[in-house]
């Protein structure tokens, strides 16, 4: 199995993890519990190294599978919606926790809004070159009303990121110290 950490820094943004549902399904397709999240004020190193993020809490949020051409795996049903771990889509397939688990965090300081995200996944696939299209992480940011996204950013490891630079602006992108096994990976967006 392999555990790869993503960790990041988002400067200048308003993430749109703190929002007001009154109905007891998700707007937006996550588990109603994480609607409204509370961000942990600490100050963090973007180094791929997550220690520094001891005492902030990690959620692992499931959401609803709905479009019709992916099927939900570990499941849990909330009132009349299923809430689903992972998506089978296009071939991929899940086989429980160890086979793909996502953990994420939000602190924030003077300095910034930082995202902490812990991926467990047995093999890392990212034959498709595309950052939405594989093993990878997208994050959305909408409008106040949670009905438009604004901003949608995709990021991957592939093959020709350098160890140890952190990639800015347009380049967003990652960190990767190893190809195969544990590793540590460190997203960093800037505000231009």
């Amino acid at each position: 199995m392999t555990k790869n950490n993503l960790g990041g820094g988002i400067v200048g943004c308003a993430l749109a993890l703190a929002a007001f549902v009154s109905s007891i399904q998700a707007q937006n397709g996550i588990e109603p519990r994480y609607e409204r999240y509370n961000a942990d004020r600490k100050s963090i190193e973007v180094d791929g190294n997550l220690d520094d993020w001891a005492g902030v809490n990690f959620i692992e949020p499931l959401f609803e599978a709905s479009d019709g051409r992916e099927g939900g795996k570990g499941n849990s049903t909330i009132g009349e919606t299923t809430y689903s771990t992972f998506a089978e889509f296009a071939g991929g397939t899940w086989s429980g926790p160890d086979d793909h688990k996502t953990s994420i965090a939000v602190a924030w300081d003077q300095e910034g809004l930082y995202l902490g995200i812990v991926v467990t996944d047995d093999e890392h696939e990212h034959a498709a070159g595309n950052a939405w299209n594989g093993d990878g992480v997208q994050m959305g940011l909408t409008n106040p009303e949670r009905d438009t996204v604004t901003h949608l950013y995709n990021y991957a490891i592939k093959a020709g990121y350098e160890s140890g630079k952190v990639y800015k602006g347009g380049d967003a992108g990652a960190i990767a110290d190893k190809e195969k096994g544990p590793g540590n990976y460190t997203v960093a967006m800037v505000r231009n």
